[in-house]
């Protein structure tokens, strides 16, 4: 098999050079048909090589046949979970549009129609193109033949296919600040925002609402770029975690500091727009969620501190509104500290078996098998204190029983995370948002 260049392949159709020199036509077009089949057919050493044997199919019949193959040090330095991998393509997941991968040109070979030995399918392949690609230095090889009939698909003009870079990086950046994961964001918006509400005795307005909203925004991805960052050497050993843009190169360190930079600017021309006493208040919510990343490293309650910074809104609303954080804000924000504990406990069991390994302290590592015991002492205390909060704020019975209508969730969630089943327990994670909302929808309504 002779590769080389594309200008040396007579008769090369228009279809089939499309496909040949765009390395992510392939990925693109076959998962927009909506008739896509990926199998792996081999995985594993052979040798002191990985390779990686994968068969594309598109209408049911096979289209591209794949091959990667590493280095084990390229294979070590990866430590992607190759069973999450099962069906997506290693060029999606890791190479494609990734800040931190270089790849040398294509070279490319043409079988004239005769097939190559590989009887893995009826279809004979007639192209072929291979390139190395290297991950922070490492390298791997990536060898694809293509079947003689290739699906006739539109060509990609230059500017589209620029387009399609710019929109795939700024997937990354998305991924970086969470935002393809919206659902803590109510867990951060609700206790904020009820105290908006309570702070204003009903509608605070739509400037200090939108001016709330974006900051919630704003802060909840600064505060995941900060994670991120200063977890970038232990994500890699987290199997939840390995595929995150920083660990796998898809935004490069450098960025993401310039991204965050930008954020906290955001965040400070947000809170300019309030009084001096949001200012203060501001710094010091900002000063716990920069500082929070670093706590698991030297303490076994780095929840609290989360909690602490994930509700300093409620004290910055009553700030912004009153120029004051009476009683009821600060027993609103000590009971969002608490549920804050319980649920971030919750996800923290998901990853304690690597946290363990790893040396990464949280409160699931600290209580063990007890966890359970403890996120219900937290949720009962969390009942307790938005008790006092609607007595303080005279709600009324309509919010007690919303309150206390909390405690079926908190059960179902018990019921979640026993076992540690690390999917369970993220879904238990999840499930505090519908008790929020009940909670904040209440509220606001009685305001």
């Amino acid at each position: 098999m002779q590769f080389q260049s594309i200008c040396a392949i007579n008769n090369i159709s228009p279809v089939a050079h499309s496909w040949l020199t765009q390395a992510d036509r392939l990925t693109r077009y076959l998962r927009a048909s909506g008739e896509y089949q990926f199998v792996r057919l081999q995985q594993g050493f052979s040798g002191h090589q990985f390779q990686r044997k994968i068969l594309h199919k598109l209408k049911g019949r096979s289209v591209v046949y794949a091959e990667v193959t590493m280095p084990q040090s390229t294979y070590d330095a990866l430590s992607i979970p190759w069973g999450a991998l099962m069906d997506l393509p290693i060029g999606e997941a890791i190479l494609y549009h990734n800040e931190s991968v270089t790849r040398s040109d294509f070279e490319y070979a043409c079988f004239e129609g005769e097939g190559i030995g590989i009887d893995l399918c009826p279809e004979k392949f007639k192209y072929a193109r291979r390139s190395v690609f290297h991950w922070k230095g490492h390298p791997l090889t990536i060898t694809e033949y293509f079947v003689q009939d290739m699906p006739a698909l539109p060509l990609i003009s230059k500017t589209a296919q620029r387009w399609e870079g710019v929109r795939a990086r700024l997937r990354n950046y998305g991924q970086l600040m969470r935002l393809h994961r919206p659902m803590p964001i109510g867990l951060m918006a609700f206790p904020t925002l009820l105290a908006l509400f309570l702070a204003s005795h009903g509608w605070p307005g739509w400037t200090l609402f939108l001016i709330f909203m974006a900051g919630i925004v704003v802060m909840r991805s600064a505060g995941d770029v900060v994670n991120d960052l200063a977890d970038r050497h232990w994500d890699g050993k987290v199997a939840r975690t390995r595929l995150r843009p920083l660990v796998t190169g898809r935004v490069r360190v450098r960025n993401a500091w310039i991204l965050l930079g930008m954020l906290l600017g955001l965040a400070l021309g947000l809170v300019l727009m309030l009084n001096f006493l949001s200012l203060i208040y501001a710094l010091v919510g900002c000063a716990l969620a920069l500082v929070y990343p670093l706590m698991k490293r030297v303490t076994h309650f780095p929840q609290v501190i989360l909690g602490m910074a994930y509700n300093f809104g409620i004290l910055l609303a009553f700030a912004a509104v009153q120029n004051q954080a009476p009683a009821l804000a600060w027993v609103l924000w000590l009971g969002s500290i608490f549920w804050c504990v319980a649920y971030d406990t919750e996800y923290a069991l998901a990853d304690r078996v690597d946290d363990l390994h790893i040396g990464i302290k949280s409160t699931a590592v600290f209580f063990g098998r007890y966890a359970s015991v403890w996120i219900g002492v937290f949720q009962a205390v969390t009942i307790g204190l938005y008790l006092a909060v609607g007595m303080l704020a005279h709600l009324g019975w309509i919010f007690e029983g919303a309150v206390l209508g909390m405690i079926p969730f908190f059960l179902y969630q018990q019921t979640l995370i026993q076992g540690n089943d690390p999917k369970r327990c993220i879904q238990a994670f999840n499930h505090n948002f519908w008790p929020m909302l009940m909670v904040f929808g209440v509220g606001v309504c009685l305001s």
